[in-house]
């Protein structure tokens, strides 16, 4: 195992003997069966007792180099059972992070969660255009070679150009290829990435450094015993299942290999009492004034923490969690004092978000549905409960989905949140305090949960589902809903809104007039492929953009394809930016944006009344 140290100016190479191990149990007759076999190895074993989240096991403990422990976990497993059953433990932990958990050693160490980040050597490359530019600047062969061997972190967009250069400049990498994957239903794309001898390097486009930057890396990084170039390139799922490995090595218990604890059998009512998921309620359609939004803070973490829920008999899961969520709460406090400390608080908040769904997933090491059952009851039952609280200090409910509700009302916000955190045991913080909310309809008229629009008193807006937030959607009309929104951000009720209408009826018409004015790259669109070229049966436009692309068969599901309309009804399109524009198609897209906030000008509904809460606990 090679490590890095780094003590602020030199960074020092070191090597280290690493071996590992693996853990089998059984009855005693396939126990003594499978000692017996493994004399005639050249193994070293023992017999041992070793605890996992359900109390003490005995088996025996077989020593393996780190490489080889998953094949020899496997062939136990599967190949010399020949009817025995095994369980296997310790066989397929990431042989970095089980050094770094067993010998408590951490990435980018920290004495105090407000420590700064490591000054370390950064070295920005953009090579997505063709020519390589570092750090901002057109630089020759030699120059850029000095740059990248002074630097400790490389960040770089364009992987395949970057690569080909690297080859030219005789600096060891390696070339792992992107791949397609799906994630809850939703194809995405894991992009090419670079593994460069010696140095750490980031991929820009990686999920984590997109979304919290080198900071959020780093931080997660140090919480999951993963390496920086893995934690650039895994899902948040995947981190959070290091740290709860990590925890589980620090402490000595055993992992599974193949998980055995399967579903426990349900009635059908139990199943219809059980696997209900969160509460979403449908808002009804319209304009509403000086309106509160609580959030509970992390509430699934904070649930399985304050509850102390574990699928087994050691309370390991809580123990693993309650530290990030500790940290996740400081960092949040502290969000606006600086990028690191923000970008920390937003790595963790995905964390937080992707621990929970893994109570659930099948494959989750210490995860198990019933615990994922009890965590969304409970959930129900403190969100019923932040509504009645709310409702007998004089707040009415307007909307509420999960662990969030929207109210309003002559009550004390103040008394409201700290009585809902005193009976459900878990905290609640104002999020929001909206001068105006719009919740808007679906296509049928009915209230949607996920699609609103408010201005905070902060003069800042909150919006969800609307046309400016979505990727698929031309600039055109992300321009045009910017624009109407700043018309809007002077108003404090809904009379200044009603007034605003023209305004926004001639900024409509000024696009609308000026469409053929505005610059090119307004009118791309950009669509996820969901699919290979050949296994599209309809012709639509992203199948036309696929087949004028030249690599299309080198794309894969997951990644986006951008396009412009040339004639939609003949499904022509043009991806390259030479050819006409069916400007219909985009009036039609500029129409629909405008419906969106023109909705703000439409007659208000009445806020309905629950006056019983008590069926959805």
């Amino acid at each position: 195992m090679t490590l890095y140290e780094y003590d602020g100016s030199h960074v020092r190479k070191r090597v280290f003997q690493n071996t590992s191990w693996i853990f089998v149990t059984g009855d005693r007759y396939d126990i003594e069966t499978l000692y017996d076999q493994l004399d005639s190895t050249r193994l070293k074993y023992e017999y041992s007792t070793m605890p996992d989240i359900y109390g003490y096991q005995d088996g025996i403990k077989i020593w393996v180099r780190p490489s080889h422990a998953r094949m020899v976990g496997e062939i136990i497993f599967s190949n010399i059972g020949y009817g025995r059953r095994y369980r296997v433990y310790n066989a397929d932990i990431d042989p970095v992070l089980r050094f770094m958990a067993s010998n408590g050693l951490s990435f980018f160490e920290m004495r105090s969660v407000y420590d700064p980040d490591p000054d370390l050597n950064v070295a920005m490359v953009d090579c997505s255009h063709g020519k390589c530019i570092v750090d901002g600047e057109a630089m020759g062969d030699g120059r850029i070679y000095d740059r990248l061997m002074d630097s400790h972190v490389i960040v770089y967009e364009g992987t395949e150009q970057f690569y080909r250069k690297l080859m030219a400049l005789g600096i060891r990498a390696r070339y792992y290829p992107g791949k397609s994957f799906t994630s809850y239903g939703q194809i995405s794309y894991r992009d090419s990435y670079l593994d460069i001898a010696d140095r750490i390097a980031i991929n820009s486009r990686s999920f984590f450094y997109a979304e919290s930057g080198l900071s959020g890396i780093y931080e997660v990084s140090r919480i999951s015993h993963l390496p920086p170039l893995y934690v650039s390139i895994v899902t948040p799922g995947t981190a959070v299942s290091s740290m709860e490995l990590a925890e589980a090595v620090k402490k000595g218990m055993l992992v599974p290999f193949k998980k055995d604890d399967h579903e426990n059998p349900k009635t059908k009512w139990e199943i219809m009492a059980k696997d209900r998921g969160g509460l979403i309620f449908q808002p009804l359609p319209g304009l509403y004034t000086d309106v509160y939004e609580i959030d509970f803070s992390s509430m699934y973490p904070s649930i399985i923490v304050r509850y102390d829920l574990t699928p087994g008999r050691i309370s390991f899961l809580p123990e693993a969690l309650e530290g990030l969520l500790s940290r996740r709460l400081i960092y949040k406090k502290m969000d606006g004092e600086s990028v690191v400390y923000h970008s920390r608080n937003v790595a963790l908040k995905w964390l937080l978000l992707t621990s929970f769904g893994y109570t659930g997933y099948k494959n989750a090491k210490f995860g198990k549905i019933e615990v994922h059952e009890r965590i969304t009851e409970l959930g129900r039952k403190a969100l019923a409960e932040a509504i009645a609280v709310a409702h007998e200090n004089g707040f009415e409910m307007i909307h509420g989905i999960v662990d969030s509700l929207w109210i309003r009302g002559s009550g004390s916000i103040e008394r409201v949140v700290s009585e809902i955190s005193r009976r459900t045991r878990i905290d609640i913080v104002v999020s929001g305090h909206y001068h105006w909310i719009a919740f808007l309809p679906e296509r049928d008229g009915t209230g949607s949960p996920s699609r609103y629009i408010g201005l905070d008193t902060s003069g800042k807006y909150k919006i969800r589902g609307l046309m400016i937030r979505r990727s698929d959607v031309p600039d055109l009309c992300k321009a045009f809903q910017m624009d109407a929104l700043r018309v809007l951000s002077s108003c404090t009720d809904t009379r200044c809104i009603l007034e605003k209408r023209r305004e926004i009826m001639d900024l409509e018409n000024y696009y609308l007039r000026n469409i053929r004015h505005f610059p090119r790259s307004y009118f791309m669109v950009s669509r996820k492929i969901t699919r290979r070229p050949d296994e599209y049966h309809v012709k639509n436009l992203t199948r036309s953009a696929l087949d004028l692309c030249r690599d299309a068969e080198e794309l894969s599901p997951g990644q986006m394809i951008s396009y412009y309309v040339v004639d939609e009804k003949r499904k022509i399109v043009d991806t390259d930016g030479e050819n006409g524009i069916d400007y219909g198609y985009y009036r039609r897209c500029l129409t629909r944006a405008l419906e969106e906030i023109n909705f703000l000008f439409g007659k208000n509904c009445n806020i309905r009344r629950l006056e019983d809460f008590q069926s959805f606990q």
